[in-house]
């Protein structure tokens, strides 16, 4: 899958999630997902922050 665009990062436990917009998919299906279940994700995190 490839990310569209992040929207918005929480912590919780020690952990940081990000609000996923996937391509190619609907916003129904944007999801929160930690760091570390996301592979190429360095543009689009450049890009939130």
């Amino acid at each position: 899958y490839n990310i569209k665009q992040i929207f918005d990062h929480r912590r919780n436990h020690g952990k940081t999630k990000y609000f996923i917009k996937w391509e190619n998919y609907r916003y129904k299906k944007n999801i929160w997902e930690p760091l570390n279940h996301l592979q190429n994700c360095q543009e689009p995190l450049r890009q939130y922050y």
